[in-house]
């Protein structure tokens, strides 16, 4: 959290010198006011548990959150506010770099193929993760002069990406990426379109 305020020295726009004798009225309009605030989480699991589920499926997983809100004023414009929120989901796994097996071991006492032998071929993927994230952002203004904004945004974006070595000097990597505009759904549909994966 933060809070600053300050009084410029003259009248914005005029040859004024700003005193205590000015009414609380005019000093308030003139004086730059920013407040800040925010906080985050995190969450995981650290463990070095060799059992199966906590080891592959529940210490992968991170998930995260953050929000930040901030308002002020100053002699241009009356108030000032703006919110904004962001969380993800990931999870990711690596795989051990011993999963091969050496088909073409048989002919390693053939001369000329003996390098054959030693040819790996990988059955399993090296790496595979998988997020899902969302930000969310809304801000308002008013000018003195009586000119209003107002802007938002929200959007999720999904990942899914792999790694496999076939052999040592083959490899191949797989990703897809999406990236859905939420503003106009109602905040009620929210946690329906994400359950069912409607994003259109």
């Amino acid at each position: 959290y933060s809070k600053s305020e300050s009084t410029p020295k003259y009248i914005p726009g005029e040859d004024i010198e700003v005193t205590e004798d000015l009414p609380d009225t005019t000093l308030e309009k003139i004086r730059n006011v920013n407040e800040k605030r925010g906080m985050s989480v995190s969450f995981g699991f650290n463990t070095k548990s060799q059992n199966f589920l906590v080891k592959h499926v529940l210490s992968p997983f991170k998930a995260s959150y953050s929000i930040n809100e901030g308002k002020g004023s100053d002699s241009r414009t009356k108030y000032r506010f703006d919110k904004a929120e962001s969380g993800k989901l990931s999870w990711s796994l690596v795989f051990s770099r011993d999963n091969y097996i050496m088909p073409f071991r048989f002919v390693e006492r053939m001369p000329l193929i003996t390098k054959v032998a030693d040819t790996k071929l990988y059955y399993s993927p090296q790496s595979i993760s998988a997020n899902m994230a969302g930000t969310r952002s809304m801000s308002e203004s008013m000018l003195r002069s009586g000119v209003l904004s107002e802007n938002s945004a929200f959007r999720i974006t999904q990942g899914l990406s792999g790694n496999m070595k076939v052999f040592e000097s083959l490899s191949v990597d797989m990703s897809r990426n999406y990236s859905y505009d939420m503003s106009d759904v109602p905040d009620s549909l929210v946690m329906d379109y994400l359950r069912n994966l409607d994003f259109g």
